[in-house]
């Protein structure tokens, strides 16, 4: 799509033709230098305004290669934070976090876009506590998995309450698809029935594991039966390819992912988020990196190893950042594409 001059529309959103691909106004107008390359230029002989090829998306105006950008991005979402990316770029700290604010909004709208449609049959649902503010506040995050696909869904920063329980819930299941009876496993935490009796009821198989601790060592493991018979149980766990009995094994390993790879959440990191929002688009950023761009090992069969986003059925390879980072100019292009399509289809019918 890059060096597709059909593809191309005018940036400047005064022009006539703003947001008209296909129209013969868009020619190329040289080159410009960058410290490391040179990029495309375009202008449109309608307003006479050129652009560069990257206007529109989160590489624009920023001087290093889209190379490296990349990898910043990939050090983040493997744990790496941002006062070390610094000093491996050679940039600075401003610099790199300015990528990486565009990159987080980016992550969360690739998401939005594309984190949908999925089939959820047996999912495990925790919390983490977290601190922010220096050390001086804590916030809980709550995450949610697919057993089958290894697909992380939901994830929200918060209270742990009834509220964000239910939010939590409800944003997975708005987005996906739920074809027979829905298998949950969670920990002991009474707001987790009050939300699944309330939400989905007899619609789903629901149990609990129950952990007492002494001294920070488990003691005792208890399961417990919320929603549902234990024959029902039963054969759902027969029909499950990954659980034997009640766990939550699958999303704790998820916890120890998401606490790795969130340099906010190293233990005795002097690196906390400053606030619980810039937690919270971090862990989209993951998310994102997570579902679609990370090679699941769990998920490999022969020499192919799927992503959790290939193993949902929501993507057909394994995404790059540049996919996720120039993701406003493939939306736009898409939407203009489905217009004249539907204006086509449309005019086809009156005819």
């Amino acid at each position: 799509m890059a060096n597709n001059i059909n593809t191309k529309i005018c940036m400047n959103p005064e022009c006539a033709l703003h947001g008209k691909a296909n129209e013969g106004n868009i020619r190329t107008h040289g080159w410009y230098k960058t410290k490391t390359s040179r990029r495309r230029r375009y202008i449109c002989s309608a307003c006479g305004k050129s652009f560069s090829s990257n206007q529109g998306s989160a590489y624009h105006r920023l001087r290093a290669s889209k190379e490296k950008i990349n990898y910043a991005c990939h050090m983040s979402a493997e744990g790496v934070n941002i006062s070390a990316i610094s000093r491996i770029l050679g940039h600075s700290w401003n610099t790199i976090n300015r990528w990486l604010e565009r990159a987080r909004k980016d992550s969360h709208d690739f998401q939005v876009k594309h984190l949908e449609g999925y089939e959820l049959h047996e999912i495990q649902a925790d919390e983490i506590k977290a601190f922010t503010h220096a050390n001086k506040r804590k916030v809980w995050i709550l995450a949610l998995i697919d057993v089958g696909t290894r697909l992380w869904p939901s994830v929200l920063t918060g209270k742990r309450n009834y509220k964000n329980i239910r939010k939590l819930f409800g944003k997975a299941l708005h987005k996906g698809d739920v074809d027979n009876k829905l298998f949950i496993t969670t920990d002991g935490f009474t707001p987790y029935s009050w939300v699944l009796k309330r939400m989905l009821g007899p619609a789903c198989l629901y149990g609990q594991v129950v952990k007492k601790r002494k001294k920070n060592q488990i003691t005792k493991v208890a399961r417990k039966v919320i929603i549902g018979s234990k024959e029902q149980i039963a054969d759902a766990l027969e029909c499950s390819e990954d659980s034997e009995n009640l766990n939550t094994s699958f999303i704790e390993r998820l916890n120890l992912t998401i606490r790795r790879n969130t340099s906010y959440l190293h233990r005795k990191t002097p690196a906390h988020a400053s606030r619980p929002d810039r937690l919270q688009e971090q862990l989209e950023l993951q998310q994102c990196y997570y579902n679609f761009m990370r090679p699941h090992q769990a998920l490999k069969f022969g020499a192919e190893v799927y992503t959790p986003a290939m193993m949902a059925k929501i993507a057909d390879h394994k995404v790059s950042w540049a996919e996720v980072l120039q993701l406003y100019l493939a939306t736009l292009v898409e939407f203009l594409v489905n217009c004249c399509n539907n204006s086509y289809e449309h005019l086809k019918t009156a005819v």
